[in-house]
């Protein structure tokens, strides 16, 4: 029988009030899909260009390699929790410049403070999450992350729609007030704590966190693993030249790479479009409002299976699921004569293809930058991860119109399901399952790993005299 103790009530809550500022980020982040519809039309008291109307979408994208680095430097002196509550403040600031702005160029820089806000969500939360939940439920807690920002977007869209622009931002303003009020009682990361030699403080959360389990064997662990992490310089370039950050940060780049290549991103993007392009019948409005509902509905589904099925198989399940359903839009894109007696092959292939990519893809690169990553470079990894979404994401989103215009929309599609299809390869053969592991165990893995396959390196050189310990 499944029982909670008062160690992961703590945890539940100290993921809720750090999440819910996801949920706030969603809000923000979902706020151009309305917003840009508004300014565009000829009741708009501020007139926009398609031009300005691109760029106010895409400049949050812009703003990550920026964010990124600056968030990393104030990560050196304070901890993910920290962190996470200074996002609060751009949040605010954004929306008071939506609220009161009188030309496109408010709405620009509210924009570069989103961007902000995404990276000190995202390099902070993760971490954070992974430092203070129980190894059995680390899993199931990171996947509140995703299910928040779509919380977040639905909200955004419905009342983007009802509402005024300038009415819209002054109720939103509430959400990062209420998140800042929720952040009060955030208990620390007790692994920032004991890093940082505050190890009476460090042990007494950790107890906190665990409840009435002992914690004696895993505080020695873990103030053991930072020891030896404190010997290590921290800078951008340990993360290529320490063969353990350089295999973690390949799996993390790989990882995403496989995420964004899959057309998560973009099939969001071009929903509208790709649902015209199948000329049905059909309400496009309501007809693409679903589809945000069913990634909220698998995210959920995703957290009370994470822990149970394993990470690889759950990335496995939501490749292969992927992959049909992408081959079924293609081929209903590719008989364009015969679209009469395929008709039944598009929405449910689109809700499946939803469905199957939230269950895996989509949270997986958070996950494993929580997870892969030593303490002392985690937020250097997890804002690689950051860069490399923009980045990839940035090309995906080109790459569709290009090959659209060059091929044939048929042809995006199955592009998609053979990059996944290479994806699967990776996932099944390298891919290491982090499932239930603590993350001094995870270490403890990595580093067997490295080692290994530095022995087969050198082995195939000719060297037989290898040390057992690196």
């Amino acid at each position: 029988m499944f029982t909670i103790c008062q160690g992961q009530l703590l945890q539940f809550y100290a993921t809720f009030a750090a999440t819910f500022s996801i949920f706030s980020y969603g809000v923000q982040h979902g706020w151009t899909a309305p917003a840009i519809a508004k300014l565009l039309s000829n009741e708009s008291t501020i007139q926009i260009t398609e031009a300005e109307s691109s760029w106010l979408a895409s400049i949050e994208m812009v703003t990550l390699a920026i964010s990124s680095i600056i968030c990393v430097n104030i990560s050196k002196y304070i901890s993910a929790r920290t962190v996470c509550i200074l996002q609060v403040i751009p949040s605010i600031t954004g929306w008071l410049l939506i609220a009161f702005g009188t030309n496109v160029y408010y709405f620009y820089i509210s924009r570069v403070l989103v961007g902000f806000v995404d990276v000190f969500d995202f390099l902070s939360i993760p971490v954070y999450l992974s430092e203070i939940s129980n190894p059995n439920i680390r899993g199931a807690l990171m996947c509140v992350i995703p299910l928040m920002c779509c919380a977040g977007s639905i909200y955004s869209y419905f009342f983007g729609y009802l509402l005024s622009i300038q009415t819209f931002a002054l109720i939103s303003l509430s959400i990062p007030l209420i998140n800042a009020l929720l952040m009060i009682k955030l208990p620390e990361s007790p692994y920032y704590l004991i890093f940082q030699n505050r190890f009476d403080e460090g042990k007494q959360v950790l107890q906190q966190l665990r409840g009435k389990e002992n914690i004696d064997i895993e505080f020695e662990i873990i103030k053991r693993n930072l020891d030896e992490q404190k010997s290590h310089e921290i800078s951008w370039h340990k993360l290529f030249t320490n063969s353990l950050n350089r295999s973690a940060l390949i799996i993390i780049i790989s990882v995403t790479m496989i995420q964004q290549i899959s057309g998560g991103q973009t099939i969001g993007s071009y929903l509208h479009l790709i649902l015209e392009e199948t000329n049905l019948d059909i309400n496009i409005e309501v007809t693409a409002t679903i589809f945000p509902f069913v990634q909220l509905f698998t995210s959920i589904v995703s957290v009370f299976i994470i822990d149970k099925v394993g990470r690889r198989k759950l990335l496995l399940f939501s490749c292969f699921g992927c992959i049909l359903t992408l081959i079924s839009l293609g081929i209903y894109f590719y008989f364009e004569k015969n679209r009469e007696q395929l008709y039944w092959i598009p929405l449910p292939s689109i809700y499946l293809y939803s469905f199957f990519f939230n269950s895996g893809l989509a949270d997986i690169g958070l996950i494993l930058s929580g997870e892969l990553f030593p303490t002392y470079i985690k937020t250097y990894g997890a804002a690689m991860g950051c860069l490399t979404y923009g980045l990839f994401g940035f090309i995906a989103n080109k790459l569709y119109q290009t090959m659209v215009d060059l091929v044939g929309l048929y042809f995006v599609f199955w592009f998609y399901s053979g990059a996944t299809l290479l994806g699967v390869c990776y996932i099944y053969f390298v891919l290491p399952e982090t499932n239930c592991k603590s993350l001094s165990e995870i270490q403890v893995m990595m580093n067997k790993s490295t080692s290994k396959n530095k022995n087969i390196a050198l082995d195939g050189l000719g060297v037989n005299t290898i040390s057992s310990k690196l």
